[in-house]
């Protein structure tokens, strides 16, 4: 999957003082000889790194790490390119145990948040890396804010790719007048959910919880249904997305730590944005599918939120075409397009008008579009 012509290297980097604990990643030089244009490397200690989202690992950024590569140097990205295994989860290690869950919210948050910042921290650190343009869909995109909220002085550009848990949850008066309008199914559903949520039960649970044989062709034809990716590629995906999330259950805990049922942060990111002393408004992106079930309203309310702090610059929200949630696989192309001209201003991006855009830059003015 990860071919393209480019030579890529796959690490282990030892995260804890026992040599126990790993980071498994993806990476390239950007200056890359096997690729066709010659490029000059400016020593930088400068990398691009990306985080996956719950349940998938780094092979779900294999459509976007070669067109990442395309016409740049390592003037503009960094000297070199990363996609990781968040701890616990793809090929990542997990011989430690998630931390247990208590009956203090709060507390439960920053163990869980510590679990994956800590471990990133120590990955960067062994790396040699000073800085990071770092870029994280779903839940990575939660774990690359609180990471820059944590280490400002670590970071040089934060792209959040359908972020999770950006906006305030809804109340309670509001949530109760959504459920009065659903049919009794719909209802009954969504409150079986909730309930098995708050148990701490997750996807990965479930699937080895099925007989054999019946898990992966569930996998597949999520793969090959919902995100339209057959033949050898979908093959070589379902295959591995169902042998990491058969591996031993660690990183997945997180879900009903971080997350409220609804995919709602228990520590929503919209109000941490302005406690990052160093943050810069040019130094933050927001991208989403134009058919994602994570509302893009909440960027922009981050977005409106940052641009009203002092400094320069200008933090934007894009719109991908033709994408859902799992927009780095359905619409490569249009996510690296807003990624190379929201954070390294390379290349140009249409108003949504013209049917060969890709990717649109949301307009001040307009801050509720459809693409």
């Amino acid at each position: 999957m990860f071919s393209n012509n480019i030579e890529w290297e796959f690490t282990d980097t030892l995260t804890d003082d026992n040599g126990g604990q790993f980071i498994h990643s993806v990476s390239t030089d950007v200056n890359s000889k096997l690729r066709k244009s010659p490029r000059k490397s400016d020593g930088l200690t400068t990398a691009t790194i990306f985080l996956h989202g719950y349940a998938n690992g780094l092979s779900y950024f294999s459509r976007i790490l070669p067109l990442m590569l395309k016409d740049v140097d390592s003037s503009q990205i960094g000297s070199k390119i990363y996609a990781c295994d968040l701890a616990g989860f793809g090929l990542s290690s997990r011989g430690s145990s998630f931390p247990a869950k208590t009956n203090d919210e709060a507390a439960d948050v920053a163990a869980a948040e510590d679990y994956f910042l800590k471990s990133l921290e120590s990955w960067r650190v062994a790396n040699k890396i000073d800085k990071l343009n770092i870029c994280g869909h779903s839940l990575g995109g939660y774990v690359a804010a609180t990471y820059t909220e944590r280490h400002p002085e670590n970071v040089n550009k934060l792209v959040l790719l359908s972020p999770v848990g950006t906006p305030f949850p809804p109340s309670t008066e509001e949530s109760s007048a959504r459920l009065k309008n659903l049919s009794w199914g719909i209802y009954t559903l969504i409150m079986t959910v909730r309930k098995v949520w708050s148990t701490g039960y997750t996807p990965g649970m479930v699937i080895r919880g099925l007989p054999n044989g019946y898990g992966k062709s569930l996998v597949g034809k999520y793969v090959n249904g919902r995100l339209g990716i057959d033949g050898e590629e979908g093959e070589i995906l379902t295959d591995y997305s169902y042998g990491v999330n058969m591996m031993k259950g660690e990183g997945e805990f997180c879900l009903d730590r971080l997350l409220k049922p609804g995919a709602y942060a228990r520590s929503p990111l919209l109000p941490r944005f302005p406690r990052i002393p160093s943050i810069k408004a040019k130094d933050v992106t927001f991208i989403y599918g134009s058919k994602d079930w994570m509302d893009y309203k909440g960027g922009v309310a981050a977005r409106d939120l940052i641009n009203s702090q002092e400094g320069d610059g200008e933090c934007r929200v894009y719109l991908v075409k033709d994408a859902g949630h799992l927009l780095i696989l359905e619409n490569p192309e249009g996510t690296v397009q807003a990624i190379k001209h929201g954070a390294f201003g390379i290349g140009s991006v249409g108003g949504g008008d013209n049917e060969k855009d890709q990717c649109m830059l949301l307009p001040k003015e307009d801050k509720f579009f459809k693409f």
